[in-house]
């Protein structure tokens, strides 16, 4: 027996499927930003309290990881990841999340969709 569909919201595309992962991953760790880059700037993004995504990935580009960012209501983590060839940064506002978790759960999106 096939087991029931746990996605609510799903996609075709690579980083409108990563839009969805890190709605996901701000309900799931309590976020209020989650922001994927590639060296052109966002590529896919969530934020609980309208923050501007192209502001929260520079923020993260500058190196202020660790920093206490109370305009965004938060402190801001930076991580590099490598997936699927690709060198992308994850910046969170509100908390930092486990890489390898991220990493081997985008791996899997993209490599499902196209």
């Amino acid at each position: 027996m096939p087991s029931p569909e746990r996605r609510r919201r799903r996609s075709d595309h690579r980083y409108p499927a990563a839009s969805h992962y890190l709605e996901s991953l701000l309900r799931k760790e309590g976020l209020t930003a989650a922001v994927l880059s590639d060296a052109d700037g966002p590529i896919a993004g969530k934020s609980t309290i309208g923050a501007d995504f192209d502001d929260v990935a520079s923020l993260g580009a500058l190196g202020m990881s660790g920093a206490q960012v109370y305009e965004l209501g938060g402190e801001l983590w930076t991580q590099s990841l490598r997936i699927e060839g690709d060198s992308l940064v994850l910046t969170t506002l509100g908390g930092r999340v486990k890489k390898t978790d991220v990493e081997a759960d985008l791996a899997r999106i993209f490599k499902r969709v196209a």
